[in-house]
């Protein structure tokens, strides 16, 4: 009876690391076949009869999430030891796949961040460049004292 009905189908490709290794089909006892985690999308509306003329599947696989970069781990800072150092280890902050291992843990000195250190670069550089201008100012003058003199107005 729906003979002229359109359908349509589209996939959802969702990145979950969980399900890195791939699990084959399993057939039920009426012949179908089922793979895991291909499921209806969440949400989407699928017509409400059995025609199903708008089908919106969803299939949760690592191999949907984008290849890890070193971008996707940041720093993790453990607490501060007796000895006043911590170790900096590094956490996936979003989900990937491949084989983009994470940085190195390393041990830093507590209290110690990029933040201090820039800080302190830019003040120095603006005292550098305040001394340097006003000495420039001052040698500036003292020349015009010392060959003021020779200056002869026309």
């Amino acid at each position: 009876e729906n003979v002229n009905l359109r359908r349509s189908v589209s996939f959802f490709f969702r990145c979950d690391v969980a399900f890195w290794t791939p699990a084959g089909a399993r057939q039920d006892t009426t012949g179908r076949f089922h793979l895991p985690n291909l499921q209806l999308e969440r949400g989407a509306d699928h017509g409400g009869d059995e025609s199903c003329p708008q089908l919106k599947l969803e299939w949760s696989t690592a191999a949907a999430c984008p290849p890890c970069r070193a971008t996707d781990f940041s720093p993790w800072r453990g607490p501060c030891g007796v000895s006043g150092e911590r170790e900096v280890s590094f956490i996936l902050v979003r989900p990937c796949s491949g084989d983009q291992t994470p940085p190195l843990p390393r041990r830093e000195l507590c209290g110690t961040t990029g933040g201090l250190r820039q800080h302190l670069l830019i003040v120095g550089s603006a005292i550098f460049a305040t001394v340097f201008g006003c000495s420039l100012c001052c040698y500036a003058a003292y020349l015009h004292r010392k060959y003021g003199k020779y200056q002869q107005l026309s």
